[in-house]
């Protein structure tokens, strides 16, 4: 079945519907729910990650952000969101379970596809709340986790590779990713990400 997304001009003024594959085709502003989990253990601040399916029409077995997804014409952001964090990793949440930070306009552009995005940002500290991450939907493979100062280091290309913790449902595996190994966002949205994360820290 198709999924029909609201499509904005550049100053954000709402212009009509469109499909999502012809949305990302054309290049059309749409709007996303991104949330990222986190959590402070001692001084050290771990970011999450969920390792897209191999399945995935786009960025298959890349870290991406640890739930996201469209906002459908007719949903609200919130309504999307809560779905999104049910759909993908499992959990039922409120909307005082997470923390909304901005809206943050992102463009990636490969080949024939051409995504321009505009992010709503909401963050959960799972310091203060444990979740079972486990519990993930099928277009999810397994949720990783990794040092934020490390990850900072990895997309300012000082480190050419930093270690990971990966929670699969056969256990814990440690490993090594490169920057290659994550969804190509830009060095403008992950600084952002970072830094939202180590002032709610």
């Amino acid at each position: 079945m198709a999924e029909w997304l609201t499509i904005f001009n550049d100053d954000g003024i709402n212009i009509g519907i469109k499909e999502r594959d012809q949305v990302h085709l054309d290049g059309d502003w749409h709007e996303t729910f991104h949330c990222w989990l986190f959590e402070t253990d001692h001084q050290r601040i771990n970011l999450y990650f969920q390792k897209r399916s191999h399945t995935k029409k786009d960025f298959p077995s890349l870290y991406d952000i640890t739930c996201a997804g469209h906002i459908d014409q007719d949903e609200k952001v919130i309504e999307a969101g809560l779905r999104e964090l049910q759909e993908e990793l499992g959990v039922i949440l409120k909307e005082k379970d997470i923390i909304y930070d901005a809206d943050f306009k992102e463009t990636i552009q490969l080949d024939s596809f051409f995504d321009r995005e505009i992010c709503h940002l909401f963050f959960m500290n799972l310091t203060e709340c444990k979740l079972n991450l486990l519990n993930i939907g099928d277009e999810v493979e397994s949720i990783a986790k990794v040092d934020i100062n490390l990850f900072e280091q990895l997309i300012k290309k000082e480190r050419m590779d930093i270690p990971m913790l990966e929670l699969t449902k056969e256990g814990f595996i440690q490993k090594k990713v490169t920057k290659s190994s994550f969804c190509p966002h830009d060095h403008e949205y992950f600084n952002h990400i970072i830094q939202v994360c180590k002032k709610l820290s």
